[in-house]
């Protein structure tokens, strides 16, 4: 059996809204630019903003009708003409969404502006209070046990082709796994060096690396395993 040596590398109602009329637009917040800042809205009806955080602040050079509660920002047009909004938000970073109100005939428009990317508070508060090796351990532990960890924002890369290889292994990235400082990538690991292999988790290390676990360590050809590699979220 050889040894190997591999140097690899997230509804207060302050106006009656007939509900069944009402459409719903739903926005990516990283997507808010050119075009795509531009939403239709009533022109004649009470409109409905719906953000991610809460909202300290609403900026615009327009005689509208606002009222803001907590995440909701509710607005009417009261001319026939575009208005543009910046919101600034009450989050860690202050962002400004900036959006542009299209006025139409048509009934309260009820638009969502979603951050996929939102933390999830109760996994702030774990990653910030909690022992560094005791987040750490959780979140493989987790992963192992479910391909999940809760709270953490999943994305998939199967369809992605991200793999690295070399002429004893390949490597596929399958999964990556996001929370407040911390983030975890799944791969797929296949022997391809013909023989069997004994695979050791620092033999995996990278710079930045700040935790590794390996499925499994031996391998005969042609098998697979999953390795688990943590790094902090800004490497």
């Amino acid at each position: 059996m050889k040894r190997i040596m591999l140097p690899v590398l997230l509804v207060l109602l302050c106006f009656t809204v007939i509900t069944s009329l009402k459409a719903e637009v739903v926005k990516d917040i990283r997507e808010l630019f050119g075009e795509n800042r531009f939403i239709e809205v009533s022109l004649q009806e009470i409109n409905h903003i719906k953000l991610p955080f809460q909202i300290k602040e609403v900026k615009t050079s327009k005689k509208l009708t606002l009222n803001i509660t907590n995440k909701s920002l509710f607005v009417r047009l009261n001319k026939n003409e575009p208005a543009e909004l910046f919101i600034i938000l009450n989050d860690e970073e202050n962002r400004v969404v900036n959006i542009i109100l299209i006025p139409k005939s048509i009934p309260a428009e009820t638009v969502e502006i979603i951050d996929p990317t939102k933390k999830n508070e109760k996994i702030r508060r774990a990653e910030k209070s909690l022992p560094y090796e005791v987040v750490i351990r959780n979140m493989v532990i987790s992963a192992k046990n479910s391909g999940k960890i809760d709270g953490y924002f999943k994305k998939d890369f199967t369809d992605e082709n991200i793999y690295f290889s070399t002429d004893q292994l390949y490597l596929e990235k399958l999964k990556e796994l996001k929370g407040y400082r911390y983030k975890l990538e799944i791969w797929e690991v296949t022997n391809i060096s013909g023989d069997s292999l004994y695979l050791k988790e620092r033999d995996f290390y990278t710079q930045g690396m700040r935790a590794i676990s390996l499925d499994k360590h031996e391998l005969p050809d042609n098998g697979t395993t999953k390795a688990y590699i943590v790094y902090p979220v800004e490497g």
